[in-house]
């Protein structure tokens, strides 16, 4: 039975808004990135102690719809190897 998948919630911050109104690119990244923070945590693993991390090999994103200023943002991350 595979783990269930950890979930990340965070809300955008209005620096984070484009010239468009909408969330920049580079700012879904950085979310990714904090998700894969508490991921590591919530493993037990203390990269300062430990010399050790986890990094991203791939990532898929697909922009389905806008993120407006003030938006909940979730990343549900699921460990598979």
């Amino acid at each position: 039975m595979a783990p269930e998948p950890a979930t990340w919630t965070e809300d955008v911050l209005p620096e984070w808004i484009d010239y468009n109104g909408h969330l920049s690119e580079a700012y879904y990244v950085l979310v990714f990135g904090h998700a894969t923070d508490a991921v590591i945590a919530g493993l037990g693993i203390d990269p300062a102690v430990t010399g050790t991390s986890l990094y991203t090999v791939e990532a898929h994103v697909r922009y389905l719809d806008q993120v407006p200023p003030g938006a909940r943002l979730e990343v549900r991350t699921s460990v598979i190897g």
